[in-house]
């Protein structure tokens, strides 16, 4: 399984702001995932990469479209970054999705 965290280092978090966090999980800090720099992708960068499309439906769910298409679910980030969705609202029947087929090509381009 690939994880979008496995080339991201981690920092100890132990900034004031959250001591209330701090001392309602009882521990003096928090380890966190440094956040990725996204590069905008566009169109002729897809073209190159390679894709299909994907007509979005009632019944279907961004984890299911990854496990459909990549055999993961978990990698269902991908399809969100390419089609730049940031949360699930913006999916609704109809919406037609862009969905990478090559895997490995994406992920390089990424940077993931």
């Amino acid at each position: 399984m690939i994880s979008r965290y496995s080339t991201r280092r981690t920092v100890i978090n132990r900034e004031e702001q959250y001591s209330d966090t701090f001392r309602n999980r009882n521990v003096p800090f928090i380890e966190q995932h440094t956040t990725s720099k996204y590069k905008n992708i566009n169109a002729s960068d897809i073209e190159s990469i390679g894709y299909r499309t994907h007509v979005y439906t009632t019944s279907d769910r961004p984890y299911l479209l990854a496990y459909k298409y990549y055999g993961d679910p978990t990698l269902w980030w991908i399809i969100f970054r390419v089609n730049n969705i940031s949360n699930q609202n913006q999916l609704f029947a109809g919406k037609l999705l862009i969905i990478p087929t090559n895997l490995s090509g994406i992920l390089a381009y990424l940077g993931d």
